[in-house]
């Protein structure tokens, strides 16, 4: 074991146990936040593919910005789309 790494596991392990134990009393938005942030750590994962997570647990949050949202989706979507040209002209 590599020197505080043992840090890092109490505080993983103690920031697990709390944030599962508050889930249940959060909103259902944050709720699902929280639970998703604790199966796909954010080491683990492709920030585009959390992005398109995001922006759907953001649309349903009341206090979101119609402006920042639609700004979000229309990234994304050109972003997909550009993706999705360049892998079809790899495959020629």
């Amino acid at each position: 074991m590599v020197h505080g790494e043992d840090i890092l596991e109490e505080a993983l392990a103690f920031t697990t146990t709390h944030l599962e134990s508050i889930a249940n009393q959060l909103s259902d938005s944050q709720a699902i936040q929280v639970k998703h942030s604790l199966r796909q750590t954010l080491h683990k994962n492709l920030p585009r593919l959390e992005a398109r997570i995001y922006i759907s647990l953001y649309e349903h949050d009341p206090s979101h910005d119609d402006n920042l949202l639609i700004l979000a989706k229309l990234d994304f979507n050109m972003l997909q789309s550009q993706h999705q040209k360049e892998f079809g002209n790899l495959c020629k």
